[in-house]
């Protein structure tokens, strides 16, 4: 700020008015106490300043006439262009009407045959039919009627002959006259194209006469300012001479030695204020050149940074394709997940099947079982009836022993079947107790699977979504780079103004040096290169103010910047899956933390949760649903539009990510403030206090089932 305002400020550089100055030589000059003799009182001094500027008014107003005189010939030499051009199109289009008028002379020669012959022709059939004439009334006096009949018809073939011949006569006399009128218009239009040309021609010469003109008024001009100068160089070498002869008679009269010494006093001051004004002159050049040096590192530092974004925006894209490829391998994960599923569906069917099998074998057991013991209840009663029998008949005991030996066989073979049914029961029940307690862990294993089935196509999804919100930023960040290269070139544009400025300064420079050795001769100069040495710092300052609006947009870039490095730390959590996200989300919370703002615990949002702006106004609430990338200004073009004049065009972003919400200020004029406090960069919580310029707000996160 110092430098700039000591570049405002000239309130230190001195004024170099003729005025001023003689009439302070004046005062050094003039004191009561000198004695001036008569005969040596000095001559009066010629008015070199006032000569001197009179030749360098009428030096710049020949330059000028000069100039204006080449303008005037360039516009002379560019007519002339013209009208050789307008020549050659008349001569072309003379030459072209002189074809033209060739043909139709050729075709009315033509014309003027064909009509000579049908008159001819015309001429014959006359004489013919007047001696036909002639032979009818002699064939009709001599009584031959059939002659006298053909005849009459050879009369009246050469009459039709005669009226077909003066027709077409009639047809060519009015082409005749109809070529005639177009050989008399083109004729016409030949000596109007002859008399253009010599118009032209004439416009030509007196063209070339007032480019002549020119040509010796320039000479004139140059010889005049030749003159100028010569009468420069005479009056600056009358003015040494006069010089010299002030000095020798000063060296002559002693007696006015004191006055002489007050002279030198006197120039003395001017020369230190001139020296004074050299070296502010010098000083502002030196700070003008470590501002130009300061811009040129500023640049420098800005190609570096455009380097590194580059950079950054090649490491972006390979990231992305990183996050492809693990998109894809989620894709074959989920596609593993499933075939895994209905693998184990396959297998919980079978084991349905097997149980349901094993089941309905322990039910036919159970039923063999009870069919067995009801055959070995009816075996037993006939044992009993067979005993009781063979108690009262003992005639045939043989028989009922045999009989009794083979039931007793087939009781203990019923007895065997029933213990091997039996144990087969308790093996068919042992199976269906094995099967029923692996079947709930097999069900739980399937709801898990599907569970993260469910999740992992959730997170696929939401991954997918934000990698293609990431794409779209992206593209918008390689469209601001792209902005920032033609601001490289505007800024090169700029460099190469101060070069242009530098080289401007070099030569007021070396004009000063003149101005110094010259400082008696053309004060005038010493304003007008101070004029231009404002001039130049007001370019300076204008140069500054573009390489201050090129920083803000780099700012604006950088922060477009952590806004994607953000998005694609948020991308690589959805990815990674819940345990690598629980993992790495400490660091990249923190690496979107910047400087001014307060470290405190955050909490993620829940699935699914929406987030929320709340405006109170007049009692009620106004909810704004927030989106993954919500802009807030006062044009039409925000999503969240604020018509206020304490709000900004593009004043604030707030973008939702899976775990956190940001706001951030687009460095507008009133900010934005959270919980009291004015933020750059801040992460947000349920609860917290938004200030949107002026405006009030809540922010808050609702699950979709909360009804408040």
């Amino acid at each position: 700020m110092d430098e700039e305002s000591d570049l405002d400020s000239t309130a230190e550089l001195p004024v170099l008015d003729p005025a001023v100055m003689q009439a302070e030589v004046e005062d050094h000059s003039s004191t009561d106490t000198w004695a001036a003799l008569p005969q040596l009182q000095r001559e009066p001094q010629l008015p070199m300043d006032t000569t001197a500027e009179v030749a360098a008014i009428d030096l710049r107003s020949a330059l000028q006439r000069l100039a204006a005189q080449a303008d005037r010939l360039v516009q002379l030499e560019n007519d002339r262009e013209q009208l050789r051009n307008g020549r050659a199109a008349a001569e072309q289009l003379a030459t072209t009407l002189s074809a033209e008028l060739g043909r139709l002379e050729a075709g009315a020669r033509q014309h003027q045959a064909h009509v000579d012959e049908l008159t001819q022709a015309r001429l014959a059939a006359e004489a013919r039919a007047e001696n036909a004439s002639a032979e009818l009334l002699r064939l009709q006096s001599g009584g031959d009627a059939a002659a006298a009949a053909e005849l009459a018809r050879q009369r009246s073939a050469a009459e039709q002959r005669a009226a077909a011949l003066d027709a077409e006569l009639a047809r060519l006399r009015e082409a005749a006259v109809q070529h005639t009128s177009q050989f008399a218009e083109l004729t016409g239009a030949r000596a109007a194209a002859e008399l253009r040309v010599g118009r032209l021609e004439e416009e030509l010469q007196v063209m070339r006469a007032a480019r002549d003109t020119a040509t010796q008024r320039g000479e004139q001009l140059q010889q005049r300012v030749t003159e100028l100068e010569q009468a420069q160089a005479a009056l600056e070498a009358r003015q040494l001479n006069d010089e010299q002869a002030r000095s020798e008679r000063e060296r002559l009269h002693a007696a006015h030695t004191a006055g002489v010494m007050a002279d030198l006093h006197a120039e003395r001051a001017r020369a230190m204020s001139c020296f004074e004004s050299a070296q502010h002159l010098a000083a502002g050049r030196g700070l003008f050149e470590a501002l130009l040096s300061e811009e040129r590192h500023q640049a420098e530092l800005r190609e570096a940074e455009l380097g590194a974004l580059r950079q950054e925006l090649q490491a972006r894209a390979t990231r992305v394709e990183e996050q492809e490829h693990a998109l894809a391998e989620q894709a074959r994960r989920i596609a593993a997940l499933e075939q895994q599923i209905s693998a184990s569906g396959t297998a919980l069917s079978e084991r349905d099947s097997q149980l349901r099998e094993a089941r309905r074998d322990a039910q036919g057991l159970h039923l063999s079982i009870t069919r067995l013991q009801g055959q070995l209840d009816a075996s037993g009663e006939r044992v009993r009836a067979l005993t009781a029998l063979s108690s009262q008949h003992t005639t045939s005991e043989t028989q009922r022993k045999t009989e009794l030996s083979r039931l007793l066989a087939e009781r203990v073979e019923l007895t065997a079947e029933l213990e091997a049914a039996r144990a087969a029961a308790v093996a068919a029940a042992a199976a269906a107790s094995e099967h029923e307690a692996a079947l709930p862990p097999l069900r739980a294993r399937t709801a898990e699977s599907e569970a993260a089935l469910a999740a992992e196509r959730k997170r696929a999804a939401d991954a997918e979504a934000e990698l293609n919100t990431l794409r779209g930023e992206m593209e918008e960040w390689a469209s601001a780079v792209k902005a920032a290269h033609h601001e490289r070139g505007t800024l090169q544009a700029a460099q190469a103004r101060v070069q242009e400025l530098e080289r401007l300064e070099v030569e007021h420079a070396t004009e000063l040096l003149k101005v110094q050795s010259q400082a008696q001769g053309s004060p005038s100069r010493v304003r007008e290169l101070e004029q231009d040495l404002v001039a130049a710092e007001e370019a300076v300052h204008r140069l500054e103010s573009e390489a201050r609006s090129r920083s803000i947009r780099i700012e604006e870039l950088e922060k477009t910047v952590a806004e994607l490095r953000a998005a694609v730390a948020e991308a690589a959590r959805a990815v990674a899956g819940p345990a690598t996200t629980a993992e790495v989300a400490g660091p990249a919370d923190g690496g979107l933390r910047r400087d001014d703002e307060t470290e405190r615990p955050l909490s993620p949002a829940p699935d699914g949760a929406a987030r929320l702006l709340i405006r109170t106004d007049g009692g009620r609430e106004i909810v704004y649903v927030l989106g993954r990338k919500t802009s807030v200004g006062r044009t039409p073009d925000n999503d969240l539009q604020i018509d206020a004049k304490f709000i900004s065009r593009h004043h604030a972003v707030i973008l939702a990510g899976p775990t956190q919400t940001i706001i951030e200020d687009l460095n507008s004029t009133n900010g934005v403030q959270v919980n009291g406090r004015r933020i750059t960069r801040q992460p947000l919580q349920d609860g917290d206090s938004v200030s949107i310029g002026r405006q009030q707000y809540r922010f808050a996160v609702r699950k979709n089932n909360d009804k408040r």
